[in-house]
């Protein structure tokens, strides 16, 4: 029996005696969660689940956490007809992998666009060549005629309600909070599209809000007001069942190129207390804040479900998408790109807030988490001597319990760890859980050291990766070690004995000043495997070439990956100093003698700056910060002035407060900091494309992977076939 577009929709082209077996039959079915109303563009959240059959068990044993299907079986969902265009947002992910229609692990999720009926097909297979089939159908329907119009709000700033929905007609902000504060039902807010909205600030108390999105189907710009760090759409009382957003374009007022703007915390959209069990963000972006956030403020312990699909998260101060406190819930993420801007730069100390700090996502406790087809990219931080990248990815920074994590086709640059699966501190309990990597490529920078992956809870999988590590000047006196490191500080009940796999994975290191291996293992988990893998270290001073001739040649790149990392960057060194009492009107000096030009390392000119120095750009360069006793100021918003006199820069307190105590001053010169401090090119990802590591005639690696751990696909997505290789490439 062979493997064909009628077994749902597989795209193998090996047969199933290939794979290795008769083609036996087990049993499988699907557990499906929605929104209450299935209104595009619609969340579903799908669990394997009646799993019998197979060569291993369809489940953890009694007390135990590991679910041996979860890592060992390989399930394969699709979307019949392939309905679902390409993602919108990735910019670098490999070619072949932006499918929507696909999904691979035991527990994934789609985000249906349009209205109409999908059927979910699943297909999956075990190492011996059993296979289950199963699907399911949902129904979606349009917002056009789930809300009627006496639940639909529309607004259009201009007036011009051409082609909008029928409904209630709005064109002021003030408006627009009463109108939505004075609803009982739920209710579909519907922006035009095109629109740029500024001193956008929405706070839902006690109305009813369900659905915002733009009629036209193009995005609407939501700009903060002058006094916030990022515009801001918030739900701050109880009972709403689902949430969905769509074509929101939030824009705030930092700046991660120059680390100026406001700053005061706030998240472009976030739930305060509503317990929502269905929120869907689609096609959104955030631009010049913090982060999209889905959970500050409150502690969500049931089954709420979480979805961000095509949204963009860039120039952040902090953090691309940040989830907190969904303690029971499903957290996914479709075809996303958390990117930082290529020009940000690199951050530093985490206080004061003059800095750009975190990573492009951070999850603390989510019970399940489902990322596929995301572009993630992370350049920013704080942390330790060198003020290290923070992680592209980190999940369960809170010592996380059960939860589940599929991570599958994604493209990640940077970090002092470009993945990070620990606690936030050592003291965080470490517990298993059922961790699968699967599909990923993974690239360092000259700020990675230790491992590209570090991971400190057992039940963890990883199969068909590719770690890069160019060969780029380190920056700071860590060097990078390994692809994958596995430790564990605190562990939890039955962390320890939880099997850890790593097999037909690839790491390619091109760095020349240390050693690198695929893994190191500190002999803390007692189930530990490391099979068919490939790791080519040709440079190192012990290289590692058992399996060449692997390719290393740019000419023969990853398809649909560039490299972003353009090199070390740095701000001018803020300056600090304490003060016994400032009343309001009243003020101090900062002799220029303090005033540097350089950055916190000594880069930049010697010497101190003087009065010709400011006075030369005083009236372009004019966002000046200062923080007094953990409370920030912002001189362009009114709460102080500075002046440039003979001997020092005198600061005057307009605040309305009384200035005591430590205080960090921030003087704006974005004009002059190219010349002064430019970008340290030399520890730059150049070339920017990564070498396809495949081996070629002769390699060892080809035909040869042995029985036991052996993946079904390869990096790309190609079933192997009967002699499998090692590495992530089936050649």
């Amino acid at each position: 029996m062979s493997v064909s577009a009628l077994q749902s929709g597989h795209d193998a082209a090996n047969s199933i005696a290939s794979w290795g077996q008769s083609g036996a039959m087990a049993d499988i079915d699907i557990l499906m969660s929605t929104a209450p109303n299935v209104v595009a563009p619609a969340p579903i959240w799908l669990e394997a689940i009646g799993i019998s059959g197979f060569d291993v068990s369809g489940g953890p044993g009694p007390g135990e956490t590991y679910d041996p299907s979860f890592h060992e079986i390989t399930f394969v969902w699709t979307i019949d007809g392939a309905p679902l265009p390409p993602y919108a947002a990735p910019e670098n992910m490999v070619q072949g992998w932006n499918n929507a229609n696909v999904a691979y692990g035991k527990r994934v999720g789609f985000c249906l666009t349009e209205p109409g009926t999908y059927t979910v097909n699943l297909w999956a297979v075990d190492s011996n060549g059993t296979t289950g089939v199963a699907s399911t159908t949902v129904t979606v329907a349009s917002a056009d005629s789930h809300y009627s119009q006496s639940n639909t709000v529309v607004f259009a700033a201009d007036g011009d309600f051409t082609g909008a929905p029928n409904g209630v007609l709005v064109s002021d902000l003030a408006s627009l909070r009463n109108t939505l504060e004075a609803r009982s039902n739920p209710t579909r807010l519907s922006f035009k599209g095109g629109e740029d909205i500024s001193n956008f600030s929405l706070r839902i108390h006690n109305g009813r809000l369900t659905h915002v999105d733009t009629w036209d189907g193009t995005p609407v710009t939501l700009r903060a007001a002058a006094d916030s760090e990022i515009a801001m759409l918030s739900w701050t009382g109880d009972g709403e069942t689902q949430i969905t957003m769509q074509n929101l374009s939030f824009v705030g007022n930092w700046d991660a190129t120059q680390e100026l703007g406001v700053t005061n915390g706030g998240f472009a959209w976030n739930l305060m207390k509503t317990d929502a069990p269905a929120i869907c963000v689609h096609k959104c972006s955030v631009s010049g804040g913090y982060a999209m956030n889905p959970s500050q403020g409150h502690a969500r312990t049931g089954d709420a479900k979480i979805m961000f699909a095509d949204c963009v998260s860039t120039n952040w101060r902090g953090y691309g998408i940040y989830c907190q406190n969904v303690r029971g819930g499903k957290l996914y993420v479709l075809g996303c790109r958390l990117a930082q801007h290529p020009d940000a730069l690199n951050g530093g100390r985490k206080e004061p807030a003059f800095y750009n700090i975190n990573s492009g996502f951070r999850d603390e406790d989510c019970r399940d988490i489902y990322m596929s087809c995301t572009d993630v990219f992370n350049i920013t931080g704080w942390s330790g001597q060198y003020l290290n990248q923070n992680p592209s990815l980190r999940f369960g920074g809170n010592g996380a319990v059960n939860t589940s994590v599929v991570v599958d086709r994604v493209v990640c640059e940077g970090g002092y760890n470009v993945i990070r699966i620990t606690g936030e501190s050592p003291e965080k309990t470490d517990h298993p859980g059922n961790i699968l990597l699967d599909r990923a490529l993974l690239v360092g920078t000259a700020r990675t050291f230790g491992a590209l992956v570090r991971v400190h809870r057992g039940g963890f999988t990883a199969r068909n990766c590719i770690g890069y590590m160019p060969d780029v000047p380190i920056w700071g006196p860590n060097t990078p070690t390994s692809m994958f490191a596995f430790e564990t500080d605190v562990p939890g009940p039955g962390n320890t004995n939880a099997p850890v796999a790593i097999y037909n994975n690839t790491l390619l290191s091109m760095f020349a000043d240390a050693n690198m291996s695929m893994a190191t293992h500190t002999g803390a988990f007692t189930d530990y495997t490391e099979e068919n893998n490939v790791a080519h270290v040709p440079q190192s001073n012990n290289p590692i070439v058992a399996h060449q001739p692997v390719n290393t040649s740019q000419s023969n790149p990853i398809p649909g990956v560039t490299l972003r990392y353009r090199g070390v960057r740095y701000n001018y060194e803020h300056q600090t100093g304490t003060v016994g009492s400032v009343p309001n009107g009243s003020n101090f000096t900062v002799p220029y003698a303090q005033i540097g030009r350089q950055d916190m390392f000594g880069h930049g000119p010697s010497g101190a700056t003087d009065q010709a120095y400011w006075q030369a750009i005083q009236t372009i360069d004019t966002r000046h910060m200062i923080r007094v006793n953990n409370v920030l100021f912002h001189a362009e918003l009114g709460h102080f002035t500075v002046a440039f006199e003979p001997t020092g820069v005198r600061i005057s307190n307009f605040s309305g407060q009384t200035w005591s105590g430590t205080w960090y001053l921030r003087l704006d010169r974005a004009s002059i900091r190219e010349d002064e401090l430019p970008v340290i090119e030399a520890h730059a990802n150049h070339p920017g494309t990564v070498p396809e590591p495949r081996p070629g005639g002769g390699s060892s690696a080809i035909d040869t992977a042995v029985q036991g751990y052996r993946a079904y696909h390869d990096f790309y997505r190609t079933a192997r076939g009967t002699a499998r290789s090692r590495g992530a490439i089936e050649v």
